[in-house]
């Protein structure tokens, strides 16, 4: 089963990400492998932070949208400059945290966190065969419970750490097993915790502390699943 059209809403990141951050799409995949037991994790896209900035284009069509009215009521040309100056501080504040959160996405890479958390968590089973244990990571970020984007000037609305995954299980002579794994404000496997939703300014605080905090659990959380579902397949 495809999980793509559960992308979660998800937005690229992009002009909100940090000059010296580590890009996304490059975060290699992470391996472990003990006595013939392989596991494999890998982002299929980049981390992505549901929200976006007022972009040039969109600034011009608010001018496009305002000069009706300015014509209709003259004296709304004195309070347009003023608003705009009132906007710009909420601005630059919403965008140094996107661009705060986007970095912390990445930092830890999540994919070497949930091989970690696999590896201190995993117990050799005795007689049991060799088998290589690949997860795809589909979709991954934070986005809006309702898995629209966020828009500039929303800054109470909460943004939960989300995943979609997909993993497959290999056995010699057996066919592989696949299965999703979810873990989103609108769906997530019975036994996964919900999703950690909490606004972008806490995100962000303590430059993304609580982002990579957060990130560290997942791949925690992700790990135990694994090896949960692990048990079940005979």
């Amino acid at each position: 089963m495809s999980i793509r059209p559960l992308a979660l809403g998800l937005i690229a990141l992009a002009a909100a990400a940090r000059a010296d951050a580590p890009p996304a799409a490059g975060i290699p995949a992470a391996r472990w492998e003990a006595e013939g037991t392989v596991v494999e994790v890998m982002l299929a896209e980049p981390a992505a932070l549901a929200t976006q900035t007022l972009s040039a284009p969109l600034h011009y069509a608010i001018g496009v949208v305002a000069m009706p009215m300015v014509l209709l009521q003259p004296e709304a040309a004195l309070a347009w400059p003023f608003h705009m100056l009132l906007a710009a501080p909420w601005q630059a504040r919403f965008n140094h945290q996107s661009a705060t959160v986007s970095h912390a996405l990445v930092t830890p890479a999540l994919p070497q966190t949930v091989v970690t958390a696999f590896a201190a968590q995993w117990t050799a089973r005795d007689g049991r065969p060799a088998f290589t244990l690949q997860l795809r990571i589909e979709s991954y970020g934070l986005t809006t419970r309702s898995g629209r984007t966020l828009e500039a000037f929303e800054p109470k609305e909460d943004l939960c750490l989300a995943v979609s995954a997909q993993w497959t299980l290999t056995k010699p002579g057996v066919v592989p097993h696949t299965q999703a794994l979810m873990l989103t404000p609108s769906q997530r496997d019975a036994d996964a915790p919900p999703p950690i939703c909490l606004p972008l300014a806490r995100w962000a605080e303590d430059d993304g502390r609580r982002t990579r905090q957060a990130v560290a659990e997942l791949g925690e959380v992700l790990a135990a699943l694994l090896l949960q579902r692990l048990a079940a397949v005979p």
